[in-house]
């Protein structure tokens, strides 16, 4: 293998030595490109002779004072390290006093790299007469401390490690995964087996976030950012988390480029810290259990927070991140004690004390009683009393009977399960003079003389149509759906069969949208109520419909049976409108029942808007998933 050095500085790094002992040996770090038009890192492992020169080779009187021949060392994405004057040829001492120049000559299996590298003065400005006492050399980050009874001299090494400030290879996995890694290690473990089997060289992790770290505190933030064909992503950290990306991060370990729409486990927000969902910390793939997700899409902010929020029991694939060589050099080895004084957490280490108030953390231990009388709960501490009137969460139990009463145009149904309201104004003319009015059992409706008796079966039936025709009926279907079931048109014939097995009148839609048409524009936007099977109220009509919550959960179906499916296949907004027009998101338009792929969903446990789903972050399923239902409205 043909090989060439990039050079680096050399820095002494030797603790506790006695300047009556002046340092035999010297830290070494160099990284090995091979001589081809890419200049790839060099990989495994190469033999090394080291050599100090009095001058360069172009000096033809330059000559040799030191050697020591490595071999087997290993490369790390074309990075060593050695401690020179350890492998058997301890450096001389008096080599490195006064004025000298030398250069390090490297011959890497036998070929000898040119030209010679100078070893400027900084890494011997502190060596000293043997007859002065003892100094101390400590590092803390990138600031060598050198110690002695005359005080403390530091170099500041971030000029020397520059060279180190190297490209990070990224990727997406080829492989997709649950949520259940095993915490934030078991996530770094797949991206480093699919990096290893890769054979891209390099230690990986995972841009993922638990309920404790996040890439803000567990990468190193050192280097550029880079796919594996070398198109850049980011420039530096500060490039990588302003909410952007240079160019489209789609592809795998193995070169591959996937589509749009991959969605990606981060439970990260674009500038690197934690999203709030993240699979009980990636220890569960439960249905229940949810997490945010990135998504292959573009430059901007979704390639990490897409706004998608997906059950841990679905495969999706990672973000692995190498990290920078030079952070397994750093270290930070400063001691931390804490301690409590009162209420104050101290935490203190070299870099001095920091406090934390914990006082908001404390519970307020004062005895607090509580005390029932009658429908009011009380709560007495030594702050004083809370009452809680609990009377709109009893029921009635004395009525036993259902209770007509009119109000204007509004027909009033009370028994005890509550209080029924019809309004009928829709059936009166526009006349001023024509009224309502209930006396015991009969409906009234002046002008006209007309009246509707409510004890007798034909009134009744009467009675019944009007109600009936006042009403909408919407239910969840009895029977499940994968997310192939064929289209928009499709689903509102499975509506419509149910409907009409269970005797339900009327013409039924699905609640779904494609990526061209919803309810908003397929459905007939009704005036009046919107009902379970059962008569329970969901919403007045098409405005409350939509305005983002609805009364009940629409968790029966036709049959008036409670439903055991939680997901339901719908693509719309709480609004009636198209959540998303990538059709990778909605089951390929309703056809796909591959697993990878993925379908927005509402929630039939749920009354806020996520009874249809999340405005700012959609529900997913995958479209193999067999528990599903639709939504059924009537028209």
């Amino acid at each position: 293998m043909s090989t060439r050095a990039t050079v680096f500085a050399c820095l002494l790094i030797s603790v506790g030595i006695a300047l009556a002992q002046t340092p035999t040996t010297l830290n070494y770090q160099g990284r090995l490109l091979q001589n081809t038009t890419d200049q790839d890192a060099a990989t495994g492992t190469v033999d090394i002779r080291f050599s100090i020169w009095t001058g360069p080779a172009t000096e033809g009187t330059a000559t040799e004072l030191w050697n020591e021949t490595w071999t087997d060392v290993t490369l790390s994405n074309g990075i060593f390290s050695v401690l020179l004057g350890s492998n058997g040829s301890p450096l001389d001492p008096a080599d490195f006093q006064g004025d000298t120049s030398l250069f390090l000559q490297l011959e890497v299996d036998g070929e000898t790299l040119s030209p010679r590298q100078q070893l400027g003065s900084a890494p011997f400005a502190f060596v000293d007469e043997p007859a002065n006492e003892l100094q101390v050399l400590s590092l803390s980050g990138t600031t060598l401390q050198l110690t002695s009874a005359d005080g403390t001299d530091t170099v500041e090494l971030t000029n020397f490690l520059e060279d180190l400030d190297t490209v990070r290879t990224v990727f997406v996995t080829s492989a997709t995964y649950d949520g259940n890694f095993g915490g934030l290690e078991g996530a770094d473990a797949a991206c480093q087996t699919l990096a290893d089997a890769a054979e891209l060289g390099g230690t990986y992790q995972a841009w993922l976030s638990d309920s404790a770290e996040s890439p803000s505190t567990r990468f190193d933030q050192l280097g550029s950012f880079a796919m594996i064909d070398g198109t850049v992503i980011a420039n530096d950290w500060a490039d990588l988390t302003d909410g952007g990306l240079q160019n489209v991060l789609n592809l795998t370990e193995t070169n591959e480029t996937l589509g749009v729409g991959e969605l990606v486990r981060t439970s990260t927000m674009d500038d690197g810290t934690a999203e709030t969902l993240n699979c009980d910390d990636w220890s569960t793939s439960d249905t229940g259990v949810q997490a945010t997700a990135g998504q292959v899409s573009g430059t901007s902010s979704p390639w990490t927070d897409s706004g998608f929020v997906v059950a841990c029991n679905l495969e999706l694939r990672l973000y692995c991140f190498e990290r920078s060589p030079l952070s397994t050099y750093l270290d930070n080895t400063d001691n931390q004690v804490l301690s409590l004084n009162g209420n104050d957490l101290e935490l203190t280490s070299d870099d001095g004390t920091d406090v934390v108030d914990l006082s908001s953390f404390l519970d307020d231990t004062d005895d607090q009683m509580l005390s029932l009388s009658d429908t009011t709960l009380q709560l007495t501490s030594d702050d004083g009393t809370d009452s809680v009137d609990l009377s709109g969460f009893l029921d009635d139990t004395t009525i036993d009977n259902q209770v007509l009463s009119l109000s204007g145009d509004t027909l009033s149904l009370t028994s005890d399960d509550g209080t029924d309201t019809v309004d009928l104004s829709p059936y009166l003319d526009d006349s001023d003079e024509q009224t309502l009015s209930l006396s015991g059992d009969t409906v009234t409706i002046s002008e006209s003389d007309s009246s509707i008796d409510l004890t007798s079966a034909d009134s009744i039936a009467t009675m019944l149509t009007i109600i009936d025709a006042l009403t909408n009926i919407v239910f969840v279907t009895s029977t499940n759906q994968t997310g192939s079931f064929g289209g928009l048109d499709a689903a509102d014939a499975i509506c419509q069969g149910l409907a009409d097995a269970a005797g339900l009148d009327g013409t039924f839609k699905a609640w779904l949208s494609d990526t061209t048409d919803s309810p908003s524009t397929r459905f007939t936007q009704s005036e009046f109520i919107y009902v379970l099977v059962d008569g329970t109220k969901i919403a007045d009509d098409w405005d409350d419909l939509t305005d983002g919550t609805i009364d009940a959960t629409i968790s029966l179906d036709e049959n008036g049976d409670t439903t055991d499916s939680t997901d339901v296949y719908t693509n719309t907004t709480s609004a009636g409108e198209v959540r998303a027009t990538n059709s990778t998101l909605l089951c390929d338009n309703w056809t796909s029942d591959v697993s990878t792929d993925f379908g927005i969903v509402g929630l039939t446990n749920a009354t806020d808007e996520t009874w249809s789903t999340d405005s700012a972050g959609a529900l997913l399923t995958s479209c193999a998933n067999t528990n599903a239902v639709l939504y059924c409205f009537e028209q």
